[in-house]
């Protein structure tokens, strides 16, 4: 599996510790992992919600092609 380093703030750090030392991750990695996953996630919804506001064209396309 490859591998990333990320420098990060000293408090970002602290928390991402404090989620450790709860229990909440067992590692930095297992951390990283999820953040991404769910910054990835949140990516791919962004982007469907985007394309909804797209224009959208109805009807035969060589019509619409001699509209233009």
């Amino acid at each position: 599996m490859p591998t990333l380093s990320i420098p990060v703030d000293d408090s970002v750090r602290e928390q991402i510790e404090q989620f450790i030392a709860q229990g909440e991750f067992p590692s930095i990695s297992a951390f990283g992992n999820r953040a991404f996953k769910k910054f990835l996630d949140e990516l791919v919804v962004q982007q469907i919600l985007e394309s909804q506001e797209e224009p959208t064209l109805y009807g035969d396309l060589d019509e619409l092609a001699e509209k233009i």
